[in-house]
């Protein structure tokens, strides 16, 4: 082998390692992974709220905000299977009558934001993206 064709080789394999640390940084410090998809409720009606997740007609309740509070939930993983999962948001007051959001879809990392008003029918939900 040549000087000249080693010192190629060389500068090949410093490219080549500099190149895969790079894209191993990408991969193993992504704040997508650790980044955390939640429900922020803030609730204006008058009675508790219970809080739950449809996902393909199957309910997943995520926990109860006491009436004039407000209250952060996490997703479960085990709905979060993909990248993405299309959800509605269900808030039932005890004793009471539910709101049912529209079909919503979530990605990895983004926060859905419930906000539950005195009169159930005027709730409405965001999502925001990571």
């Amino acid at each position: 082998m040549s000087w000249h064709a080693a010192l190629l080789a060389l500068a090949f394999l410093s490219l080549t390692e500099i190149g895969g640390c790079a894209l191993l940084r990408r991969g193993s410090g992504s704040e997508d992974v650790e980044r955390e998809t939640t429900v922020e409720v803030d609730n204006h009606h008058l009675s508790n709220i219970n809080v739950y997740l449809l996902r393909d007609g199957a309910r997943t309740h995520l926990g109860m905000v006491t009436s004039q509070m407000q209250a952060t939930f996490q997703v479960p993983h085990t709905l979060l299977v993909d990248d993405f999962v299309d959800l509605q948001v269900v808030a039932d007051a005890v004793g009471g009558r539910a709101f049912v959001s529209e079909q919503v879809r979530v990605w990895r990392g983004d926060e859905i934001m419930l906000h539950v008003a005195n009169r159930l029918q005027k709730s409405w939900i965001m999502v925001r993206p990571h």
